[in-house]
């Protein structure tokens, strides 16, 4: 009975200076000291929408809200007593609910990055670009932003949701269209193709064999010491997920006896990693503020840090509700849905676009999006359905119809008939790959400023493994 007592007691004890040295750490992270070590940290977090909110002090590690207990419907609140994470980033974690969307301004995401332009320090900048959304992921003026003194690593990310046969048998393809995206799109950044990488950041392919060794060699090499990591991106394009691996990848390469602050949290839902995971959903704008994780002392110290998407303003962002978000986020494998077409015959995309076929030989439309995204074939002949399917005959949310955007893309064939040569990319949704043997013209129709671009094709092969629609 003693030895049993004695345990209870020594297990009280434990728990209790346990909780003791996390609720310090907390604290100890949102004093003025942390965030001049934590050179970028904004004291102006997503959360202070009312002076009668009242803060606790604390960040919410998930989003990087500033903790408060009085307002429900504001950032980072949490049940009293109840301060481990806010209850907004806890309902998504737990129980996939999107309860409020807090969109963090342009501006304040140009205040973040424009620190790192007067930092006397060198800091890693990756830039995460969603594979599914090139076009509409890509910041075209980063470099504006972070200055010449921060190299820029971009990264493309979610290749597990590429079908496998295109992602297994043309890996290196992938690579190096993504470098020639870059160089499309960023002329000046031609010199920088060598830190471009396409990786997965929920099963880490890619980031273990190319990212990460990339990056512990530039923080070894930096003349005034080991920079910090900060992980810049639009809204869902897959940053916290990126920074999740990455955080622990870091964990795992250094020894936790030589850094025991790296363990002042536990995820109880992956037992034994040392950090508490950035959150992650299908809503916009999740992260609020920037989440600093510690990267271990053994190699170098400092910060990964996750900072919130930039929102598109003229985009899909600000235009279309929650659960319209959730369905169009593709976080499972592309299952690629083939239409043939014939001149006069349109493909439907949902309520966002209308294709119609306009000159030039019967084709192959395959389209890649996420599978909630119903694509519809409207043929000549069927005026009734035309109608229906017509991109300006939906309302949204019983408010006033959104404008139309129109135009016309010519894409070029191929010479083979299960070839694509060209996709038509759709910002925010996906992509078609085209498949036809001569020049074709097709004329777009367009809302919530969506605007296809015609681009060299990613899985010019897709036709081959396609579900004929």
């Amino acid at each position: 009975m003693w030895r049993g007592r004695m345990f209870l007691r020594s297990q009280v004890l434990w728990h209790a200076h346990h909780d003791a040295r996390l609720l310090s750490l907390q604290m100890s992270a949102a004093r003025p000291a942390t965030v001049r070590t934590c050179r970028f940290f904004s004291s102006s977090a997503a959360g202070s929408s009312s002076l009668a909110v009242l803060s606790t002090g604390l960040k919410c590690p998930g989003c990087g809200a500033m903790m408060q207990n009085s307002d429900s419907a504001a950032p980072g609140y949490a049940p009293p007593g109840r301060e481990s994470t806010c209850q907004r980033c806890y309902q998504m974690l737990h129980y996939g609910k999107h309860t409020h969307r807090f969109p963090v301004q342009k501006q304040e995401f140009e205040t973040h990055l424009a620190r790192l332009k007067r930092s006397k320090r060198s800091s890693v900048v990756v830039h995460t670009v969603d594979l599914v959304d090139c076009e509409g992921s890509l910041i075209p003026y980063l470099k504006d932003l972070v200055g010449d003194r921060n190299p820029v690593y971009f990264v493309a990310t979610k290749l597990d949701v590429l079908p496998s046969r295109n992602r297994g048998e043309y890996s290196n393809r992938i690579s190096t269209w993504f470098k020639h995206r870059v160089q499309d799109l960023f002329p000046s950044f031609s010199e920088d193709t060598d830190r471009t990488f396409v990786v997965s950041g929920q099963s880490g392919e890619g980031v273990h064999e190319a990212l990460f060794p990339a990056l512990k060699r530039f923080r070894r090499e930096c003349e005034d010491g080991p920079s910090d990591v900060v992980v810049v991106g639009t809204t869902n394009s897959g940053k916290s997920t990126l920074v999740n691996h990455l955080a622990s990848v870091f964990d795992t390469f250094a020894s936790a006896r030589e850094d025991q602050s790296w363990t002042q949290y536990d995820d109880p839902k992956t037992p034994g990693t040392g950090f508490v995971k950035s959150t992650v959903s299908a809503l916009p704008s999740t992260t609020l503020s920037l989440v600093s994780k510690p990267i271990p002392k053994r190699i170098g110290g400092g910060f990964l840090i996750d900072t919130p998407g930039l929102e598109r303003r003229d985009f899909l962002d600000s235009a279309i509700s929650v659960d319209d978000w959730a369905k169009l986020c593709v976080n499972k494998k592309l299952v690629p849905r083939s239409f043939h077409l014939g001149p006069g015959s349109a493909l439907q995309i949902g309520r966002y676009l209308r294709l119609m076929h306009v000159q030039g030989p019967e084709c192959m439309f395959v389209l890649m999006a996420a599978p909630a995204l119903q694509g519809t074939l409207v043929k000549p002949e069927d005026p009734r359905k035309a109608a229906a399917a017509a991109v300006g005959s939906v309302d949204v949310g019983g408010a006033a119809k959104e404008p139309i955007t129109e135009c016309e893309l010519v894409v070029e064939g191929s010479g083979s008939p299960v070839i694509a040569a060209s996709d038509i990319a759709i910002p925010g949704i996906g992509w078609i790959s085209v498949v036809c043997h001569s020049p074709v013209r097709v004329a777009c129709e367009s809302r919530f400023g969506i605007r296809p671009v015609v681009r060299e094709s990613l899985t010019p092969f897709a036709s081959t493994s396609s579900k004929k629609t």
